[in-house]
């Protein structure tokens, strides 16, 4: 495998010092130039060893916070082991890495969105982590087999770690909407709406008390909570060769509903999936369906009471759930593969899944651990984790994030009025195996 550009570039500085230089930087730095030599050694070393963690903070501040803390503690017995690359988005996190690989400039770990394994795999642009981890004796027995099922693909096993799911989960601000509905029902967290009926006589009645649409589904990336509503209806958006059903009964069913809610100003969309959040965490929203990752810091910040559920039901009680995986950059020398793996196996002893789930309200992969204690120990609360017992794994297929555009394009379109759901469904259908079986 090629050396890292930072490995030859230092090993071309050092050769071009001679011993005047070294005098000169030892008198500068008030050291001995036995020092100073040693030093120039280790800095092509050093650059080899090092890898960069790329690390996109839109999930939650909190993933963030506890990756930060763990890289601290491993460099501190394993020195500049591991630099940051803190982005943030998810796709502005990809992008970063893809780069840094293509161009050879750094290699390193990324945290991802797990829908992305199969073009990542496919890429060539990452490793398997069953060879990276291959020292670390039973390593994958530690997750729950259903929390794999987006790290392998194309009958290859482990080319991604898990570390996180979350399921969609339903918030409501029980300030503003118990004063607006105490006439017409017995609101509290333990009775929430259990169907879309239910949820929809209630934006109603909010939509009819304020001026605006009561309801905000999540920014950016609200084709997650679309496909949610395709799988309650009994469909899918994918099936296992890794194509699309943008255009199928269930899911222009879901779009006609999205449609009818939209005209009606009972929902809204936000501009970015984390500035979802913000809009109810400021009261902007007295609803908001948004990631069960955001429990904590609403526990944490929120100025008024809240309660969160399940999503609610159609045909089935399902959801499809999220997550992120580890992914390892192709380009590792021997050296940086080494690290990866003792700074990963590291992140499992800490249990990190754990920390994750007990700090954010995500889900762990390596445990029955159902998330932070902020949400509450009401039914209606525990029941917006407790989706991932029957959630489905999200669909994942060639140009993920091509597909999943398209299908936002289908949603907007219909949200602008320029074309019915069944022609933008179809153009959708129509765009996305143009993209996946291109005409030669």
């Amino acid at each position: 495998m090629k050396k890292q550009a930072s490995f030859k570039f230092w090993s071309e500085i050092c050769s071009y010092i001679t011993l005047k230089h070294i005098s000169y930087m030892a008198r500068l730095f008030k050291c001995t130039p036995l020092y100073i030599i040693i030093m120039l050694y280790c800095l092509p070393i050093w650059a080899q060893n090092t890898i960069k963690f790329t690390l996109p903070n839109e999930e939650s501040p909190e993933v963030a916070r506890i990756f930060r803390d763990l890289i601290g503690e491993f460099n501190t017995t394993y020195p500049n082991a591991i630099t940051l690359d803190v982005q943030d988005s998810w796709d502005k996190g990809l992008q970063s890495f893809i780069n840094n690989v293509r161009k050879n400039s750094s290699a390193g770990i990324l945290l991802a969105k797990n829908a992305e394994t199969l073009d990542l795999q496919s890429s060539g642009l990452v490793s398997n982590a069953e060879t990276i981890m291959s020292s670390e004796t039973a390593f994958f027995d530690r997750f729950i087999p259903r929390y794999l099922a987006n790290a392998n693909v194309a009958n290859k096993p482990y080319c991604a770690v898990p570390v996180y799911c979350t399921v969609p989960v339903v918030y409501y601000n029980m300030d503003k909407i118990t004063p607006a509905v105490c006439n017409d029902r017995n609101f509290s967290p333990e009775n929430l709406p259990q169907t879309y009926q239910e949820l929809e006589t209630l934006l109603l009645t909010l939509r009819g008390r304020s001026d605006r649409a009561p309801m905000l589904i999540g920014g950016d990336w609200y084709e997650w909570v679309f496909e949610s509503m395709v799988l309650q209806n009994g469909g899918s958006l994918g099936n296992a060769n890794y194509t699309v059903k943008f255009d199928s009964p269930e899911a222009l069913a879901t779009l006609k509903y999205w449609q009818k809610l939209w005209e009606s100003e009972l929902i809204d969309t936000a501009g970015s999936w984390k500035s979802t959040i913000n809009h109810f965490k400021y009261q902007n929203y007295p609803i908001a369906i948004y990631s069960s990752g955001a429990v904590e810091e609403l526990q944490k910040d929120a100025k008024f009471t809240w309660a969160a559920t399940a999503m609610p039901s159609s045909k089935t009680k399902v959801v499809s759930y999220s997550g992120a995986n580890l992914f390892f950059s192709s380009n590792m020398t021997a050296a940086q593969r080494q690290t990866a793996a003792q700074f990963t196996a590291f992140l499992y002893k800490k249990d990190i899944s754990a920390q994750i789930a007990m700090a954010t309200g995500l889900i762990a992969v390596t445990s029955d651990r159902m998330g932070a204690a902020g949400i509450g120990s009401s039914s209606g609360n525990r029941s917006a984790l407790q989706q991932i017992q029957t959630a489905k794994p999200g669909f994942m297929t060639h140009q993920y994030d091509k597909m999943r555009k398209i299908l936002k394009g289908a949603i907007s379109r219909v949200f602008n009025g320029t074309v019915t759901a069944d022609q933008s469904l179809a153009r959708a259908q129509k765009e996305a195996m143009h993209v996946l079986n291109p005409e030669p």
